[in-house]
């Protein structure tokens, strides 16, 4: 796009890499330019998308002369043409496309339909966007707390700007909301001690004392002595880390901190830990072979012996046990180190998910792969096949996933869309699904009576699952052992 309008659409079949990436600029992009501004000079604008952001297509850009706006990393997002794509998106949502012909004539359609005038009013706002992002550069937190605001809020909501005080949010505070935000905080047997804004004790982006309780046979408390704790004791060695996620494994923790280091403690067996070889550790141990990667967010399942974890570069690497392929490397060989999945290179991914045997990841598209063992119709991909590699789900392109849960055992799966729809595929025992009955299916369907209740997020035990809603309230489908199997979401009135 540009102020003059936009330009031709450029449809992909499978990942973009800097290759194919260079490839489009060169017969897509630069005849545009040369349409619209002929050898004048002009300045090109894209995110940092791993293919965007890679030494071939820097160099790319500097032999044809063109100049590249800088994309500062955590800034506010500068690129009008998001705008665009949420047009397109709305009237996708509108037509609801069926077959992939009716949804590539539905986006040229969205497309051509977008006016000239209202790309120059969005170029026009560019000095604006540039100047906000300049003037907040020792604050740039604030843009996200305040998009995730956003997100959270009710259609009939307004919001204040409580969260833009510095009397009452420090820039500290801030880093550590967004630091949370972006992590989901799995917490297994260890409770992160945060109250009001005044009370937090600050650091790096973590927070204050951390107690752990429970079993602690392997070390997996992370330095508390003991073999079993019961009652919350402080651990001192994961609070000196200030970690931003904690989460825990089976028999294992890790600690994520607010500069993107990893830390390991627990059995080791299978190279689960990731920290070389199969040795278990009692405290917190680096995870040396990626410190030089800045790591965003880990997951692993409560009872899972692999772990996944994500870059802020939107790689994803997985270690520990590989029975039934779920680490994605296209075996089924064990990893003691973290290892990057490599058909996922050339595409954004922006969460992740690990169950007990299988894996999934959502890209910057909205777009789920899931990978590991097929049994049941977990994966989603219409069959009970093992897959080695990440898959794309078929059955959800023309929606945008936000969220995306893997559970355990006779494993089911769960993801949010965007349109506010919830979804549920795999092992259908107890009524984990939420549709009524045992049933399980091999490919995603909706959870009707969830549709339109404004669910936020969504998670998976071995045997239930879990839908939180913009309100607070907690809906449920699980085995209730007293008196009642209850096989539609229950509202827990929380």
């Amino acid at each position: 796009m540009s102020a003059a309008g936009v330009g031709p659409l450029c449809f992909i079949k499978g990942r973009v890499n800097a290759a194919s990436y260079q490839e489009i600029l060169e017969h897509f992009m630069l005849p545009l330019a040369e349409m619209l501004y002929g050898d004048e000079d002009f300045i090109f604008q894209h995110d940092l998308a791993p293919a965007h952001s890679a030494k071939t297509t820097g160099k790319w850009f500097t032999d044809h002369g063109i100049t590249v706006l800088n994309w500062p990393a955590n800034s506010p997002d500068l690129n009008p043409i998001e705008n665009l794509w949420d047009i397109v998106k709305r009237k996708l949502r509108d037509a609801r496309p069926n077959t992939l012909d009716e949804l590539k004539a539905t986006i040229e359609a969205s497309w051509a339909s977008i006016t000239s005038q209202q790309c120059h009013r969005l170029i026009a706002s560019m000095p604006r966007r540039i100047e906000a992002v300049i003037s907040s550069k020792d604050s740039r937190p604030m843009f996200t707390v305040a998009k995730k605001i956003r997100e959270l809020m009710a259609d009939n909501e307004n919001m204040n700007a409580v969260h833009e005080s510095h009397e009452v949010f420090r820039r500290e505070q801030d880093e550590q909301l967004v630091q949370w935000m972006n992590s989901t905080q799995h917490l297994h047997n260890v409770i992160s001690d945060c109250r009001r804004p005044d009370d937090w004790t600050l650091s790096a982006g973590g927070s204050g004392t951390i107690y752990g309780w429970g079993h602690n046979h392997r070390g997996q408390l992370g330095g508390i002595e003991g073999a079993k704790v019961k009652v919350p004791t402080p651990c001192e060695a994961l609070a000196t880390l200030r970690p931003v996620q904690l989460i825990g494994g089976e028999q294992t923790l890790f600690a994520v901190t607010a500069d993107g280091k990893l830390y390991a403690t627990g059995y080791g067996a299978g190279g689960r830990l990731g920290i070389g070889g199969t040795e278990s550790v009692s405290t917190p141990t680096l995870l040396e072979s990626i410190q030089h990667v800045f790591v965003k967010k880990v997951a692993v399942n409560s009872g899972g012996k692999h772990c996944l974890a994500l870059s802020s570069e939107g790689e994803v690497y997985s270690w520990g046990e590989a029975e039934d392929g779920k680490l994605g490397h296209g075996n089924r060989s064990p990893c003691d180190r973290p290892r990057v999945i490599e058909s996922l290179r050339g595409t954004e991914v922006i969460d992740i998910a690990a169950g007990g045997a299988h894996s999934a990841c959502i890209t910057a598209a909205g777009e789920l792969y899931t990978w590991g063992k097929g049994r049941y119709g977990r994966l989603g991909h219409g069959d009970s096949e093992d897959q080695l590699k990440p898959k794309l789900v078929e059955a959800l392109q023309g929606y945008r996933v936000i969220d995306i849960a893997c559970g355990s055992g006779d494993a089911q799966t769960l993801c949010l869309t965007d349109d506010d729809t919830v979804w549920s595929w795999g092992d259908g025992d107890y009524g984990k699904l939420g549709r009524g009955g045992s049933d399980g299916c091999k490919v995603p369907m909706k959870i009707d009576s969830l549709t339109g209740l404004g669910v936020t997020k969504v998670e998976c035990g071995s045997q239930f699952s879990v839908a939180l809603t913009k309100s607070g309230a907690v809906y449920t489908c699980f085995l209730f052992y007293m008196t009642l199997i209850l096989k539609y979401p229950y509202s827990a009135g929380l």
